[in-house]
């Protein structure tokens, strides 16, 4: 646990340099990593040989190799790729040398700083693209959902549905699996408008444009889109403290055709929380970043859902085969 920062800067420095896109399908030297990325050979030796003490680089005689993590997760352009993540959790990693005035004072820390846009980057806000901090922080929270998204159409059958409204869905990731995966369906995205402009593009990229719907407004303040039969909020409620959550599960509740399914996804504490890992810690963050929001339990999501009017509640966890680390189940329940 002491040293466990100096492992985190060593992926966040080597996922920035992106020796692991330059070592997926050659194998190279220090010298030639270091020549390729205009550095000095005797650090970026170091940091290689580190990666091998991590399981992500093979060394066979002087050459470095990806093994598969490194390959399935940190080479750009592949599907589980990670590295936006590691960027904004790099990010995060500079906010928290102040932590320890989270605990003292009670208040959250400033984990980005939001400089005023010029030149390019002023013209794309202006012709509709995403301001670039919007951008990197909705990549990233794709990648991190990816792996969940394609699981849930495996772990709930959408069959019986035809139309999906995906509370706060970000980038519309699950969306795009949940149509993917049931050619009948279709998915109305609600989100406030600057991210809506990377829904949009996501939505092109994955091809299923015509299938997903993007509405711009605040799940928060606005009302909720009308009529689907069934509502999704992933990892939505870990942002607000109770009333707000009771209040965005009320919305879901009264936008909901009759006989309507609402599926909350979370990563879940034990009831007496004191576990599982990541959990635990992101309810850490949620202070540090917003001094509101925590990681819930399943008790206390079964018991928002059943007071907002909500039947048949159930729960199940989401996630595959491999999957162990973030704890993730859906809390499911029926309109009457």
């Amino acid at each position: 646990m002491t040293m466990a920062f100096q492992e985190s800067k060593a992926l966040f420095v080597a996922s920035d340099l992106d020796v692991f896109t330059l070592l997926s399908k050659k194998s190279g030297t220090a010298e030639d990593v270091a020549k390729k990325l205009h550095l000095h050979p005797k650090p970026v030796g170091r940091l290689l040989n580190a990666m091998v003490c991590f399981g992500l680089l093979k060394k066979q005689g002087e050459k470095f190799i990806n093994t598969e993590t490194a390959d399935t997760f940190l080479v750009k352009g592949k599907p589980d790729y990670f590295g936006d993540y590691l960027s904004i959790v790099n990010d995060v990693y500079e906010g928290w040398v102040d932590y320890g005035d989270v605990i003292k004072e009670n208040r959250s820390i400033q984990l980005f700083k939001k400089a005023e846009p010029t030149g390019k980057e002023k013209k794309r806000i202006l012709d509709g693209s995403p301001p670039p901090l919007v951008q990197r922080i909705m990549m990233a929270q794709e990648q991190f959902s990816y792996r969940q998204a394609v699981c849930l159409p495996e772990v709930y059958d959408f069959s019986h549905h035809k139309l999906m409204l995906d509370v706060g869905g970000g980038t519309g990731i699950f969306s795009v699996m949940a149509v993917k995966a049931n050619p009948h369906l279709k998915s109305i995205v609600f989100d406030v408008p600057q991210v809506c402009r990377v829904t949009r593009e996501r939505i092109k990229y994955y091809r299923v444009k015509k299938k997903i719907n993007v509405i711009e407004g605040n799940f928060i303040l606005d009302e909720l889109p009308q009529g689907a039969d069934i509502a999704l909020l992933s990892t939505i409620l870990d942002g607000y403290d109770e009333p707000e959550c009771r209040t965005i599960i009320n919305k879901v509740y009264e936008s909901l055709k009759p006989k309507g399914v609402i599926i909350v996804n979370e990563m879940m504490l034990k009831e007496n929380r004191t576990g599982p890992l990541f959990p635990a810690l992101f309810s850490i963050e949620l202070m540090a970043e917003r001094n509101m929001g925590d990681s819930r339990t399943v008790g206390e999501l079964k018991r928002w859902l059943k007071d907002a009017g909500f039947g048949s509640i159930a729960s199940k966890p989401l996630k595959g085969p491999k999957d162990s680390y973030l704890n993730c189940r859906i809390v499911i329940g029926s309109k009457s």
